[in-house]
């Protein structure tokens, strides 16, 4: 549905301005079409710079203009520009030692769709899915804002733990992860169970390299599958002092935006490195 993907394709441009603390305010556009009639391709580009409108409206951004090309399908993007309104940005770089790790959004957006032209992804798991990766960060970077979190990024096509990873770069810190905390998308255990994974994930999978295991065994096991699973519209990752974690998480809840506590920052004396827990 190229409204949707219009619709999808803004969000997920739109959160690398709301990941920083900011307020977009416009948009470039860059579509590529697929190759057809002329007919078809200006009904095809209506659609999704009516789906992308439909979103920046609501969040006040306008769309200067833009470029389009041709290719073999349909491809979407945007450069979006924002400001902070005097407010210093948020950063990747302000973890501190003993902060929880929050995530706003499950994962596991790749395997679904991948699934989705070879018909394995169920049209419930279609649904939740579509209502995950249309749930603007904007909310929860406010809540973020209030909180007084430390460091935020958002989780999109490097996955999980590469986001994570640079976080912790930033920061210089190591942090525990813990598997059975971490939150997957309905249908996305099972895809992944399957080993059905996007075009993406291998490139992903290079910075395992920096993943330290208590346990092998969890190699094995769907969610770390997951934290290679590059995500669309993902959610945010906050990293907030333990003494103001329920106050976050309340924040979020009342802003109507799902949460989860899911590791900890530790200091380090190498090179930080991500560790997998329990």
């Amino acid at each position: 549905d190229p409204w949707l993907i219009g619709r999808v394709a803004a969000l997920n441009s739109l959160s690398d301005i709301w990941a920083t603390g900011g307020s977009p305010t416009q948009a470039l556009a860059m579509v590529q079409l697929q190759e057809g009639d002329p007919r078809q391709q200006t009904e095809l580009l209506y659609q999704v710079l009516s789906g992308c409108l439909y979103e920046f409206d609501r969040c006040g951004v306008e769309l200067l203009g833009g470029h389009t090309t041709e290719s073999s399908e349909l491809t979407v993007g945007f450069t979006v520009m924002g400001t902070l309104d005097g407010q210093p940005p948020l950063l990747k770089s302000g973890a501190k030692s003993g902060d929880v790790l929050i995530l706003t959004k499950a994962i596991g957006t790749g395997t679904l769709l991948a699934g989705i032209p070879q018909a394995r992804t169920r049209g419930e798991w279609v649904d939740s899915l579509l209502t995950s990766m249309l749930k603007a960060n904007d909310v929860a970077a406010i809540a973020a804002r209030k909180a007084e979190v430390h460091a935020v990024t958002d989780v999109t096509g490097f996955g999980l733990a590469g986001h994570l990873l640079e976080m912790l770069d930033a920061s210089k810190l190591d942090a525990d992860l813990s598997l059975s905390r971490l939150p997957l998308l309905p249908g996305a255990n099972q895809l992944l169970l399957e080993g059905l994974e996007s075009t993406l994930a291998p490139a992903n999978r290079e910075t395992a390299v920096r993943i330290e295991c208590v346990d092998e065994r969890m190699t094995s096991r769907p969610e770390f599958a997951a934290l290679f699973d590059p995500q669309t519209s993902g959610g945010l990752l906050l990293s907030i002092a333990s003494d103001r974690e329920n106050l976050l998480h309340t924040q979020l809840r009342d802003a109507g935006v799902d949460a989860w506590t899911i590791g900890q920052f530790r200091e380090t004396s190498t090179a930080p490195t991500l560790r997998l827990v329990e």
